[in-house]
């Protein structure tokens, strides 16, 4: 699966950045880790019965803009009255301004989609984000390369941890992205934005 996602989302100049190499290097874990939490089950058993469909994972990570700062995003974007331009995922506006629409623009059926919180950590949680960010024991796999490479790139005035913190909240991100259906996952992104979607830079 993530050999796929690269060779089709990731253009082909990124596709040996460090951050895909540390991508292999955790998806094991991930894998793990999702067991121990029931989340494939979870998957499988909405799939098989039609509960839901999952149509798009997402992630948010930062000090000041958490989950209800997306949930507000989210909302906005399900009442929007034109397509934005600059985003993949609200390229569709709201159900009620496209009702007479073609079929395939029920993509942005915005008004029914639920948000679901998978996974999320507690900023004030010491021993958790000790445990997630530790490059000692590595219950996260974090190289000296990769750890070299990650403090030197230009991210805001974020600390090393709080760039750990944000890699593995990608991470997590894109695990779920590999769960999605094919057919009904509506995001085109590949995944760790920040380093690579294409923003012309060689970093």
């Amino acid at each position: 699966m993530v050999l796929s996602h690269i060779s089709l989302k990731v253009k082909v100049d990124r596709q040996q950045h460090w951050c895909v190499k540390w991508i292999k290097e955790n998806i094991g874990a991930m894998c793990a880790l999702s067991m121990l939490l029931g989340h494939l089950r979870v998957f499988v058993q909405r799939f098989m019965f039609e509960i839901e469909e999952f149509i798009r994972a997402g992630k948010v990570a930062g000090e000041s803009r958490n989950f209800g700062v997306r949930g507000e995003e989210h909302r906005k974007g399900a009442t929007l009255t034109q397509p934005n331009p600059t985003s993949l995922y609200y390229k569709y506006p709201s159900t009620e301004v496209i009702q007479e629409a073609a079929p395939v623009s029920k993509i942005g059926d915005f008004e029914n989609l639920t948000m679901h919180i998978f996974v999320g950590f507690d900023r004030q949680d010491e021993k958790t984000l000790a445990v997630l960010c530790d490059v000692q024991q590595q219950n996260f796999v974090w190289p000296e390369p990769m750890c070299k490479a990650l403090k030197a790139f230009k991210w805001h005035d974020l600390t090393f941890r709080n760039k750990q913190l944000q890699m593995l909240s990608f991470l997590w991100e894109l695990f779920y992205e590999l769960t999605l259906s094919s057919a009904a996952n509506v995001s085109e992104s590949p995944g760790f934005e920040k380093f690579l979607r294409d923003f012309a830079r060689s970093d």
